[in-house]
């Protein structure tokens, strides 16, 4: 699985991506049809709100979707494909 080292490398991770024939298939079948290029903007957003040290998300999905112009169903299918790709695991608090 990648591991986040700055927030300069996820984002060129990301943009390498955007244009994938893979990108495309994960986003068809993972994300709901999701566009690879939608993908790629709420990725860069949910970057936006990493912990710069750890690459954690410190927003809520609605806060992302807000920042997007999209809903936040939008960013799940986005968060499904980039756990598809090893880019992202949810960890439950309890």
């Amino acid at each position: 699985m990648p591991r986040w080292t700055s927030r300069k490398a996820y984002d060129a991770l990301v943009q390498a991506l955007a244009g994938t024939e893979g990108l495309r298939v994960l986003c068809r079948d993972v994300g709901s049809g999701i566009a690879p290029s939608t993908w790629a903007a709420a990725m860069l957003v949910i970057a936006e709100h990493a912990d710069t040290a750890t690459g954690e998300l410190r927003a809520s999905q609605e806060r992302i979707a807000d920042r997007l112009g999209r809903s936040p169903r939008t960013v799940r299918r986005a968060l499904a494909v980039a756990r598809a790709l090893g880019l992202a695991v949810e960890v439950y608090r309890g």
